[in-house]
């Protein structure tokens, strides 16, 4: 989450502004005037025939909003948060049309050929399609983006003719009208409008992307898998991408010609920005379906593993582990869900390794529902997948986790789903989000979704990225990179330079004890620079009762030096076995913690955990609120000479635990905090629901 101004934290996302046109975009009056509806039924298959001829039967008896009530639902994509960065992508290829356009009239006296009115139409038909995208009205955005691609495909259909008006309006700007025929103009021209038509012709298989296209378990897989669609769009899109790269490169070579007149270098240097933005949407794209391709094992098979993390207990990556699901997939669909208890698998576990110091209070070896002990989620899941192995399941290609939050957003969409029990769970009324037969409801009701049950199943899983409620991790290098990219991976954060707090407890015990956090951070600077934090963190129990304890572990800048904390309590714990003589064995990324583990005399553990340093110890919590305070100094000075370029500080939540932060900055004497507009930032507040990043400048 980035900082905005005056302490507001923007969650949602942002719609782009309504574009300023001559007169408002009649969707249906233009359905009328398209040729959309013919071009659609000679491209697509005949289940798409049979819906678009009904689709068009009825428009004539419906309301004005026909494209949001037609009989039969619409088919939806399960990946539809895709949309999002396709609109954007195509919007900036079609744009680049309209341009060239502009630029023929320009210096043509104002005369408009149908190349310039059909390349305006494609891009009016894009920017609405934007906003369909953002509501996920998945079927008006399918027929404009598809009249988009007529209107594109005209233009690059127009032979050496259009070509050659393209080059006149180029050369008129480049070398003054001579009529030179110009091979880079030319495949300027190809470049532009030939990618703006493969990006919308690799939208097709999308739309034809259903829930059910991603599974192949019982009766729920109908039709062609979404691997296959997806890996369809991902070939065109990738083309797109190369058309838009070379299109840039062209004109900025073409730009730092000696005959490239004035106006020509004030229209590129707008265009070539926008044709970077295009470029960089378009192969974010297919980074996604890249990504997607090889999730659904279009390749090989493959397995993953879905824990299901009890927030009520709390742990570094969003809770407990209570339940395990493996999945797999193989042709480019899901071919079994099936989920198990977490404590079955850990009865099967064929090694002994030594628990994390603070869990020998409770267990003598270290096992899958405690694997997840560390901040750092590509770290827990490696462990987790380690301990999946060594009780029989073999290797996996990757790891997800959910905590409750996620698994109530995902009900709410589907409804109720009734457990082995017979009862029935909903969002509302019961906890049980973490067990396996409340997940293997959800895998079998999840593949029967469609239409905007389907767009708002997305919506959940990208809130939960989002808020870090899904976690992910990938067993392979690549793909791995693209999650952390995206910031599903749960990875601690680092930025040179920049401050750094994750406040991070675990509930030791089973004792369940709903515990909220409320952390208050001072930045103190010095007149000589130096920089001093002061974090406060209050336990706030919600039922009261006796009281339990909880590890602490607060992460702050690596070689930060604690100079004072106040409750926290040390516990020297004894294992409850030998574990030399049980011939246990240490895990390497535990012992190289443990090992430079320290005592301060306040009571607080110091170590390094991720790169980190951290502060340590326990909390008892539940009887009543209770606060930790920790006093220390950062390991960098604040340097005036660079006063005007933003300080970096990170704030990173928790996963499963609700937190709200309010951050706070003590400055010299003429000294202010500030963002890049000016606004004072001396105080901030947030609820803590999602990693907070503020860029602050200190002068």
């Amino acid at each position: 989450m980035n900082y905005f101004p005056k302490g507001k934290q923007k969650n949602e996302h942002s719609t782009p502004d309504t574009y300023e046109r001559d007169a408002p975009f009649d969707v249906a009056r233009e359905w009328g005037e398209s040729r959309f509806a013919q071009f659609y039924l000679e491209q697509t298959n005949q289940e798409s025939n049979i819906y678009f001829e009904q689709h068009q039967r009825e428009r004539a008896q419906q309301s004005p909003q026909w494209q949001r009530n037609a009989a039969r639902e619409p088919r939806a994509s399960a990946f539809s948060f895709l949309w999002r960065f396709v609109s954007a992508g195509a919007f900036g290829g079609v744009l680049l049309a309209a341009v060239f356009g502009a630029a023929w009239w320009w210096n043509e006296g104002a005369r408009i050929p149908p190349a310039f009115t059909a390349a305006r139409g494609a891009y009016e038909n894009i920017l609405s399609a934007q906003q369909s995208f953002f509501a996920f009205d998945l079927e008006q955005a399918m027929f404009l983006l598809h009249d988009a691609r007529e209107r594109a495909a005209q233009h690059t259909q127009g032979g050496r003719a259009l070509i050659a008006s393209v080059q006149g309006a180029v050369l008129s700007l480049v070398q003054g009208g001579s009529g030179y025929a110009s091979p880079d103009a030319a495949t300027l021209e190809q470049d532009a409008l030939g990618a703006a038509e493969k990006f919308a012709q690799g939208m097709d298989p999308l739309f034809q992307v259903s829930a059910s296209s991603f599974f192949r378990i019982k009766t729920a897989y109908n039709g062609v898998p979404a691997g296959e669609l997806i890996g369809d769009a991902l070939v065109k899109i990738r083309e797109a991408s190369a058309g838009f790269r070379t299109t840039q490169n062209i004109l900025s070579e073409m730009k730092d010609t000696d005959t490239f007149s004035e106006q020509a270098r004030a229209y590129s240097d707008v265009l070539v920005p926008q044709l970077s933005l295009t470029t960089a949407y378009a192969e974010r794209i297919a980074a996604y379906l890249k990504l997607a391709v090889w999730a659904l094992g279009a390749e090989r098979p493959r397995k993953f593993l879905l824990v299901a993390q009890d927030s009520i207990i709390a742990r570094p990556t969003g809770g407990v582990i209570r339940s395990v699901g493996v999945v797999t997939t193989q042709g480019g669909a899901i071919t079994s869900i099936a989920f198990d208890d977490v404590y079955g698998i850990d009865g099967q576990l064929q090694a002994n390794v030594i628990p994390p110091e603070p869990i020998q209070k409770v267990a003598t070896a270290w096992a899958l529902h405690d694997a997840n002990w560390f901040l750092d989620f590509p770290l827990s899941a490696k462990k987790i997948a380690y301990f999946y192995g060594k009780s029989g399941g073999g290797d996996v290609d990757g790891v997800i986790a959910i905590n409750e939050y996620a698994v109530k957003n995902i009900l709410a969409v589907t409804g109720p789903v009734k457990g082995d029990d017979g009862v029935l769970v909903n969002s509302e009324n019961n906890r049980r989000f973490a067990s396996k037969d409340v997940l293997q409801a959800l895998s079998e009701v999840v593949p029967t979704l469609s239409g905007t049950s389907a767009g708002a199943l997305v919506r959940a899983l990208q809130n939960g990225l989002h808020t870090k409620d899904i976690l992910v991790w990938s067993a392979e290098r690549d793909y791995q990179e693209m999650i952390v990219q995206e910031g599903w991976s749960g990875k601690v954060l680092h930025e040179a330079g920049a401050d750094y707090l994750a406040v991070v407890s675990s509930d030791i015990g089973n004792d369940v004890k709903e515990v909220k956090e409320d952390v208050w951070k001072e930045t103190s600077i010095d007149a000589s620079g130096g920089i001093i934090n002061t974090v406060a963190v209050q336990f706030i129990s919600q039922g009261g009762g006796e009281s339990s304890e909880r590890y602490i572990r607060i992460y702050v800048p690596l070689g930060s030096e604690l100079l004072e904390a106040s409750g926290i309590t040390t516990a020297t714990i004894h294992p409850q076995i030998d574990y030399h003589k049980e011939r246990f064995t240490a895990d390497d990324d535990l012992a190289m913690t443990e090992r430079a583990m320290r005592a301060d005399v306040s009571g607080a553990r110091v170590f390094e955990e991720s790169g980190k340093t951290v502060f340590g110890g326990w909390v008892k919590t539940g009887e009543k609120n209770t606060t930790v305070i920790v006093r220390y100094r950062l390991p960098f000075l604040f340097e005036k000479e660079s006063s005007l370029i933003p300080k970096t500080f990170l704030f990173q939540k928790q996963p499963g635990v609700s937190a709200a932060a309010t951050f706070s900055f003590v400055v010299s004497e003429g000294m202010r905090v500030t963002d890049s507009e000016g606004n004072d930032l001396s105080t901030l507040s947030f609820k803590g629901e999602n990693d907070i990043i503020i860029q602050a400048i200190i002068k």
